[in-house]
């Protein structure tokens, strides 16, 4: 009998402190919170009496700075704010903050609330995040790789080549921009693209991008009909239907190819050993390629050279366009040679992983 006894009173024993645990700790997270200042549900509860008059969030410099005459030294945030009205604002902020420290250790909750306000006025006014600066991830941001460039004395001497030549065009060029308006100019840009769609249709599907597809496909149908053979892009008008630039460099980039080494092509500009061989690929997809062909075959009479008649005249068309474009970037550039290939590699990746 006395062990059950001893068992019955242990078991009460462990009854009751564990009823005390469960009393004592939510009286403690009520009182106080995890900082060591009066958490907020503790001044709800509260007497009215003990809880200090606190002004408006939105105007708390304009409430105190009208009623100076009220401040005490109970009230240390509404002082410093009096004090410092004559103050700049970085300042008075500044002033407020050194001076907080020192504020009664009676209102411990005032204290810490004042300082979080004035940290945040301090960020809203001199633009700063409270977010500690390790935590920028453009800090990290590793650079771009350097580009392969291993002809670089080919590639220097056909981008200076190509410098002069187009810039001896460009009285040529500038007479045609006046000549053509603007209008007849992005007609014949039109018909051009509308007739070469399928090198843009052909790599969509080879991308297994099927919204691509569609899309090229939807304009090709609209612009040939409504747009008289292309003449007007009527397609562009829809938001779904607007035009893009694949090709076959883009396409082999999406089975992983790397661009391999930089390369400028005289006449055709930069390049890559990616870009080159995918533009042998585009060159089959042409329609002017099975029109017209590339050479004369078996001494056949035949216009294989119309189809580089088109394909210079349609580049010569959008020439003014180029100049205005290049002309920037020359201005802009310390080392013309080297922002223009950089400028290259980063655009044809951006395109290949759009």
């Amino acid at each position: 009998m006395s062990h059950s006894h001893d068992g019955t009173t242990i078991k009460r024993g462990l009854l009751y402190r564990l009823i005390a645990v469960c009393l004592i700790i939510p009286t403690l997270v009520l009182a106080t919170g995890c900082n060591g200042v009066k958490s907020q549900a503790a001044k709800d509860f509260a007497p009215q009496s003990a809880q200090p008059a606190k002004a408006s969030p939105d105007q708390p410099a304009a409430a105190n700075l009208d009623q100076p005459a009220k401040a005490s030294p109970d009230q240390p945030a509404a002082a410093n704010l009096d004090q410092s009205a004559g103050a700049s604002p970085d300042q008075s902020v500044t002033a407020n903050l050194d001076q907080s420290a020192g504020a009664s250790p009676d209102q411990p909750g005032q204290v810490g609330s004042d300082q979080a306000a004035l940290i945040q006025a301090t960020a809203e006014q001199t633009g700063q995040d409270e977010a500690s600066p390790f935590d920028d991830d453009d800090l990290y941001d590793a650079p771009p790789p350097p580009v392969h460039d291993p002809l670089q004395g080919w590639n220097r001497f056909w981008f200076t080549f190509n410098d002069y030549f187009y810039m001896g065009l460009r009285p040529l060029a500038m007479g045609y921009k006046k000549a053509v308006p603007e209008f007849a100019r992005t007609g014949l840009k039109n018909v051009y693209d509308n007739f070469t769609f399928p090198i843009r249709f052909l790599n969509a599907l080879l991308q297994l991008d099927l919204t691509k597809a569609a899309r090229e496909f939807g304009r090709f149908m609209i612009n040939s009909t409504f747009g008289v053979g292309g003449l007007a892009d009527l397609a562009k008008s829809d938001p779904n239907l607007q035009p893009g630039d694949e090709d076959f460099g883009q396409t082999l980039g999406y089975y992983g190819m790397g661009e391999g080494f930089y390369i400028v092509w005289p006449l055709l500009g930069p390049s890559t050993a990616r870009d080159s061989v995918g533009m042998v690929g585009d060159i089959a997809a042409n329609p002017l390629t099975w029109v017209f062909g590339l050479w004369n075959v078996y001494g056949e009479e035949n216009y294989w050279y119309v189809s580089y008649v088109v394909s210079g005249g349609n580049r010569f068309n959008r020439l003014p366009e180029y100049l205005d474009n290049y002309d920037a970037m020359k201005k802009s550039a310390i080392e013309p040679y080297v922002s223009m290939r950089d400028f290259y590699i980063q655009y044809r990746q951006g395109r290949i992983e759009q």
